[in-house]
């Protein structure tokens, strides 16, 4: 008995595809802004954009050819108008503006929502001094102005983009004015689907002589490298054989040979 020769190397691999879903994209449906303690749980001044609700309405503008160079996602003033802006891939950055009574505390926090959900998907805060971070107080809102957690992140996946806020402020505009305003920076990034491309069968094949017998061996990892057969042995014909093999899911690679004895 003596072996044919290694006939195939068999291995799988993957293949990155980027697929754009315009339809399922990211839109900024809500927004709660308010003042808040050192913690992040909500102050004594709110702003929202719900409409008709009884809260301060906020004013949210984009740059444009407007007056100052902004133009108004919702509007007219006081008039409670709700948001629904389609973001885009890249930066989106937006201004915002609100009208208080009150410099105290000072600090400001930001939720919201996304895909006309009603709990805060990305919560936001801004102390005094300090840089941005998430915020996890369990004293903030949710759509319908009812007391919720924050978010505790600054991430939001919809399963086709990840939409991320990089920069936050709010801030009262200082002595003589009642109003605040502040900019809210959102980076969105589509996602790559991942397509795994893979190998399920391999087909062997080789010319055989009459009279002589042939068992199919394979190795692999799976194998701690034995070579192990696979189907009983095949008689030799003279013509060319094919023979069929299944390669497991999770098997990297096989290397196949054959046993030959003579009749």
């Amino acid at each position: 008995m003596n072996p044919y020769r290694i006939k195939l190397l068999l291995t799988t691999f993957t293949v990155l595809m980027f697929i754009a879903f315009p339809g399922n994209a990211a839109v900024w449906t809500g927004a709660f802004v308010f003042t808040c303690n050192d913690q992040g749980g909500a102050g004594n001044l709110v702003w929202d954009t719900r409409p008709g609700g009884p809260l301060d309405d906020v004013s949210i503008y984009v740059p444009g050819p407007g007056p100052g160079g902004l133009v108004r996602v919702n509007g007219p003033d006081d008039y409670h108008a709700s948001i629904n802006v389609l973001l885009r891939p890249g930066t989106n950055v937006f201004h915002i503006f609100g009208q208080g009574g009150s410099t105290f505390p000072g600090h400001g926090a930001i939720n919201l929502f996304f895909d006309s959900r009603i709990t805060p998907a990305i919560s936001v805060k801004r102390l005094v001094g300090a840089s941005f971070t998430a915020n996890s107080s369990p004293n903030t809102f949710d759509m319908n102005g009812a007391g919720a957690p924050a978010a505790g992140v600054l991430e939001y996946d919809n399963g086709v983009e990840i939409v991320k806020v990089i920069d936050f402020a709010w801030a009262h505009g200082g002595p003589g004015t009642p109003n605040y305003s502040g900019h809210i920076a959102i980076a969105v990034t589509p996602k790559p689907n991942i397509l795994s491309i893979r190998v399920a069968e391999v087909q062997i094949c080789w010319y055989s002589e009459t009279n002589v017998e042939y068992q199919p061996v394979y190795q692999s990892e799976f194998t701690t490298n034995i070579w192990m057969p696979f189907g009983p042995p095949i008689l030799g014909t003279g013509d060319r054989i094919c023979i069929r093999d299944a390669t497991p899911l999770d098997e990297p690679k096989r290397f196949y040979r054959f046993i030959r004895s003579e009749h």
